[in-house]
């Protein structure tokens, strides 16, 4: 006899897919429980044998693709010889690649929440201006290698506006690749009523940057130099360039990235009234210290 899941006491997992960012945790908790990049590292062209090994375990759906995929922000910072860092979303922030997207499904439910997909019921999160034929190969996808005994797909906007305890909103949704408004009425989304902007996280990751290096500061990814403290001279560090041979420029890219976003989240902040000039002088300054640990 199958189940029936309905009402309020569906102990359902929560999965957000974010062009940047993987949110994964349970329904009902105010925070989720693991949160992890939304790309793989793919090492392209190896054997068989190694091919079936994904994150020590054995995964079967790999050999035919013949690569080997790793996943969390340890295995993306490691230096591994050309490995390639690349995202399952396409340009227009649509899922494209369903062999990455399965296996972030396995690695945030097995390896991060530690739990049998078969045992719970899922809840996926889409992007608000999703087509019809993603939705499909989604559904089809999870409960054909999930093997859920039950699946809910629900758009950003429509989740945003249920969080606020409201049923009828617009919702600014400011992500990596691009901002998006909508409007959501009884919970529904307004189709007619999306705006897209290719404004988002990126962009201002790549403004800042290029600010930087106007400003004549250099970002390097942590795996391309090392610090030796100066002989003599205590809290002083020569910087020494180390081997960078193998090392692809996607992965390279990537790890700038990584520390520009973060001196972003660290530094910058935006204006709780109208924007002057002036007043920004009397901001006080904040010290970032890129940090050394390197998996």
């Amino acid at each position: 006899m199958a189940a029936i899941y309905g009402g309020d006491e569906v102990n359902a997992v929560v999965l957000d897919l974010g062009t940047w960012q993987t949110k994964a945790g349970y329904a009902g908790d105010d925070t989720p429980k693991a949160v992890f990049p939304s790309l793989a590292g793919e090492v392209a062209g190896c054997g068989t044998a190694d091919c079936m090994e994904v994150d020590g375990q054995q995964q079967q759906q790999q050999q035919a693709g013949g690569r080997k995929l790793y996943f969390g922000s340890a295995h993306l910072g490691y230096k591994r010889p050309n490995m390639e860092v690349v995202s399952p979303f396409t340009s227009d922030g649509l899922l494209g690649d369903w062999d990455i997207t399965q296996r972030i499904w396995d690695y945030a439910l097995s390896d991060r929440l530690h739990i049998n997909p078969k045992e719970n019921a899922v809840l996926l999160a889409e992007p608000t201006h999703n087509t019809r034929e993603v939705r499909e190969k989604t559904v089809q996808a999870a409960f054909e290698h999930l093997g859920c005994p039950a699946l809910f797909l629900a758009k950003d906007a429509v989740l945003t506006t249920f969080t606020s305890a409201k049923q009828t909103s617009v919702v600014v949704d400011s992500g990596y690749t691009c901002t998006t408004v909508a409007g959501v009425h009884d919970g529904y989304v307004l189709t007619k009523s999306i705006i897209r902007s290719p404004v988002g996280g990126k962009l201002l990751n790549t403004c800042l940057h290029k600010a930087l290096e106007a400003k004549g500061i250099q970002i390097r990814a942590r795996q391309t130099f090392k610090r030796v403290e100066k002989k003599g001279v205590v809290g002083e560090f020569d910087v020494l360039p180390i081997d960078t041979t193998g090392l692809t420029p996607s992965f390279l890219s990537h790890q700038t990235e990584v520390i520009v976003a973060d001196i972003k989240e660290a530094v910058s902040r935006v204006s709780d009234v109208h924007f002057v000039a002036a007043n920004n002088l009397t901001v006080p300054s904040i010290t970032y210290e890129v940090s050394m640990v390197i998996p």
